[in-house]
């Protein structure tokens, strides 16, 4: 795989977007509130969700990168809807406090990871099997998302 600039700065601008969304909801009212919840797995979820974020960009601006040099349109926009939904999801969740608005997010997510998968494993098998990961991670999400949202109904 060669380096090429534009794809870099394409892949580099798209996550830093998506990152700057993010990150603009994410102060201190957002974590009281978030903390505040009942939480049905206090451990995994709470603790290592920005950590898990940050490796998630990491990677999937790797898969971005390849898929911009590979030139196949399809999947270069599935990729940056769902970088775009990441930085979008938190932004929404924390500006309006509606958990049902996360979890459809992330169903949108769930819903679009096939069809890259699909691409990916035609492609680059490792680039594949990362996203094949990322699949269980946002089926353990939802889950999790689901039961917060049953424990917090008001």
């Amino acid at each position: 795989m060669e380096f090429i600039l534009f794809a870099l700065l394409f892949t580099v601008g798209t996550c830093l977007i998506s990152i700057i969304i993010a990150g603009k909801s994410w102060n201190d009212e957002a974590k009281i509130w978030f903390k505040s919840l009942n939480h049905p797995d206090k451990a995994l979820m709470v603790n290592f969700m920005d950590k898990f974020g940050i490796i998630m960009y990491l990677l999937f601006g790797v898969v971005l990168y390849f898929l911009v040099i590979q030139k196949e349109l399809v999947p270069i926009i599935v990729m940056i809807i769902i970088i775009l939904i990441m930085g979008l999801s938190p932004f929404f969740l924390y500006k309006t406090k509606n958990l049902k608005l996360f979890f459809t997010s992330n169903l949108i997510i769930f819903i679009l990871l096939p069809m890259l998968i699909y691409f990916l494993l035609r492609a680059n098998i490792i680039l594949a099997i990362v996203v094949i990961v990322y699949k269980l991670w946002v089926i353990y999400e939802m889950s999790y998302w689901y039961r917060l949202i049953k424990l917090n109904r008001k």
